[in-house]
């Protein structure tokens, strides 16, 4: 997740990335209340549903 949030300019070149431990355990405890093959995504501060998962056919 360090990788993804340095290409995305929220954590600098030679920035601590200490905290990016924290929002990966918080981005992934919000995700396991929303079913499986939800697509979440963390915008600033915000965690939201990206895309829900296709209804199962009847």
């Amino acid at each position: 997740m360090a990788a993804s949030s340095r290409d995305a300019g929220f954590l600098q070149d030679g920035e601590d990335p200490a905290g990016i431990d924290d929002q990966a355990d918080d981005l992934l405890a919000t995700a396991a209340s929303w079913p499986l093959g939800t697509v979440v995504e963390r915008r600033g501060d915000i965690i939201q549903v990206r895309q829900w998962p296709p209804r199962p056919r009847a």
